[in-house]
């Protein structure tokens, strides 16, 4: 009987040998080659699991340094631009407990703390201190830290929290109670105004642009806040400043990958002044 066999040593018929003693030598290749086949397959698909597992954690590693790398620009970029407009920035980060929280007297009376918006120290108010709208000030300082203009984040989280829709008008029209009683003592004057702006494309990855704006007695030094308009892109850190007398400009920076153009719109640009 002639022994051939494949270069794997499985056994191959030939013609010489007789038939029962091929057929024998067929289904041992054949059980060969079945089982060198399921071993294959195993081997692809647990290959093919390793390789799953490995993007699954490095898309997850990516999605975690992206949130890092962002929120960490976004806290340098505000606190850049609150320098630049004279306001002290304050980040209690995820504290939800202002209410007992106390913030220390600043060069310019303004305080500009993240996620709730821009107050000022009014030293006559007595308000309960809500964390929200009214923040105590630092021990033996008199009156209260008012909320002049809410953070974005604020006005759509608050509705939520109060779970009425009414409430947040309430409290806005309290603030504006407030803001015209201190005009009228003379303590404060808010200049404002509203303005259409177009952007050319700002390039990626840092890139700027800047829009100025006319705005009657704004002064260098000032300390501007800028509301942009509902639907702006995200990707854009914005800020103002007065870049000279009666001029305020509006830099936009992207943060983004890739090159953006806002939208034609319109801008509001607001100071709040001491009598």
């Amino acid at each position: 009987m002639h022994d051939d066999r494949t270069p794997r040593g499985w056994p191959l018929p030939h013609a010489d040998n007789y038939l029962e003693d091929d057929v024998a030598r067929l289904r041992e290749a054949l059980g060969a080659a079945d089982s060198g086949l399921t071993d294959a397959i195993r081997a692809l698909q647990e290959t093919k699991d390793a390789v799953q597992a490995v993007e699954a954690t490095f898309d997850q590693k990516l999605l975690e340094l992206k949130g890092t790398v962002h929120d960490d620009v976004m806290q340098k970029l505000a606190q850049k631009s609150a320098l630049v407009n004279g306001v002290e920035f304050q980040d209690f980060g995820l504290d939800t407990a202002l209410s007992s929280r106390r913030i220390a007297a600043t060069k310019h009376g303004f305080v500009l703390v993240h996620g709730v918006g821009l107050f000022f120290l009014d030293p006559e108010a007595d308000d309960p201190a809500d964390g929200e709208t009214c923040i105590l000030p630092a021990e033996g300082v008199p009156g209260r830290w008012m909320l002049l203009a809410p953070d974005v984040d604020w006005l759509f989280a608050f509705p939520k929290k109060e779970n009425n829709g009414d409430a947040l008008d309430i409290r806005l029209s309290e603030a504006l109670v407030r803001i015209k009683a201190l005009e009228e003592r003379k303590t404060l004057r808010l200049l404002a105004t509203t303005a259409e702006l177009t952007w050319p494309a700002i390039a990626q990855a840092g890139g700027t642009q800047e829009r100025t704006i006319f705005l009657n007695e704004a002064l260098v030094g000032d300390g501007v806040v800028v509301i942009p308009p509902a639907g702006l892109v995200a990707g854009l850190v914005f800020s103002g400043y007065v870049k000279s007398t009666n001029t305020v400009a509006v830099k936009c920076i992207n943060v983004t990958g890739a090159a953006i153009t806002p939208a034609r719109a319109n801008w509001t640009v607001k100071i709040v002044k001491e009598a």
